[in-house]
Parts: structure tokens; C-alpha cells; sequence
């Protein structure tokens, strides 16, 4: 499970790219990014021990925030301890 986790992560760091994205370029990216790209980024922001702290979490999580994203319910620890327990 724990490599699902590291895959998850993984995705999110690709979409960001190198260096961090000025707030435009993330709102361009936001709006024509996928369903599932918007969903990982969205985890990130409700938990993101889920998805390994993304890079650059504290400026995508800000931008988030000012593009309307409204972080979810914490997800249930017991649940989160299934995901990263050993496989």
C-alpha cells in the first residue's frame, strides 16, 4: 500500500513541475487540469499525510485556498492507517 501512496505523491510533484508555479500558471493548470489530477490535489489539501506532502505544499495549499478549494473533512485515521500499514 505504501508504494500506492508513494505513486499518488509522485503523480502530484509530475504535474507541478520545476521550479514551483507562480499562482497564474497554477490557476492556467487548475482550470484544465483533469478530474483526478484535481481530486489528488484536493486530498492534499484535506490530508496531506494521505499524499506524502507534496513539493511545494505550502504554495500549491495557498493558491488552493485562493482559487476557491475548500479543504474536506480530515479523513478517518483508521482509514489512513489501512493505507500506509504494511502491505
Amino acid at each position: 500500500m505504501k508504494n500506492r501512496l508513494y505513486n499518488i505523491s509522485k503523480r502530484i510533484d509530475n504535474l507541478l513541475g520545476e521550479p514551483p508555479p507562480s499562482f497564474e500558471q497554477f490557476a492556467e493548470m487548475w482550470q484544465s487540469a483533469d478530474g483526478l489530477s484535481k481530486s489528488l490535489f484536493e486530498l492534499s489539501l484535506s490530508d496531506p499525510q494521505l499524499t506524502g506532502r507534496p513539493k511545494y505544499y505550502d504554495k500549491i495549499s495557498e493558491y488552493l485556498r485562493r482559487l476557491g478549494v475548500q479543504a474536506q473533512e480530515p479523513i478517518d485515521e483508521s482509514f489512513i492507517q489501512e493505507l500506509t500499514g504494511d502491505d
